[in-house]
């Protein structure tokens, strides 16, 4: 099940991340980037990546605003592309999906972070998304 979810993860950030860079159908660019994966995505990790996206579609508007009230000094257009995709997925499956396994959640977006962003990013996306855990699970 951990590598299934991590891997949906990195397909619906990736997603997010095209889809901000040069905008489209986030359903077609998901569904790309599922049928350019090597190695091919299982089911679930497919099912599970475009559950997140299609959520996110749905819900931009109040996951924007959301993320925007977890921002201390800053604004959601002060973060870079890579940043703002973790984020919005990451919120996205938080909100709207809660993930039995928040920890390991944050784990895999900390994760994505590392091979993504610069060397600040882990700890910010860890940061952020530790406090919006809390807050959902109150842990």
């Amino acid at each position: 099940m951990k590598e299934i979810r991590a891997r949906a993860r990195e397909i619906a950030f990736r997603s997010l991340y095209a889809w901000d860079i040069s905008g489209g159908e986030i359903a077609t660019i998901a569904q790309e980037i599922i049928n350019m994966s090597e190695p091919p995505l299982k089911k679930d990790s497919q099912k599970y990546a475009l559950l997140i996206t299609k959520k996110f579609e749905e819900n931009i508007e109040s996951i924007d605003k959301k993320i925007a009230s977890y921002l201390e000094n800053w604004t959601l257009d002060d973060l870079g592309s890579i940043e703002k995709a973790i984020l919005r997925t990451a919120f996205t499956e938080f909100i709207y999906i809660k993930p039995k396994r928040n920890i390991q959640a944050i784990i895999d977006y900390v994760e994505i972070a590392n091979n993504y962003g610069n060397k600040k990013t882990p700890s910010f996306i860890n940061g952020i998304l530790s406090k919006l855990s809390k807050d959902i699970y109150n842990v």
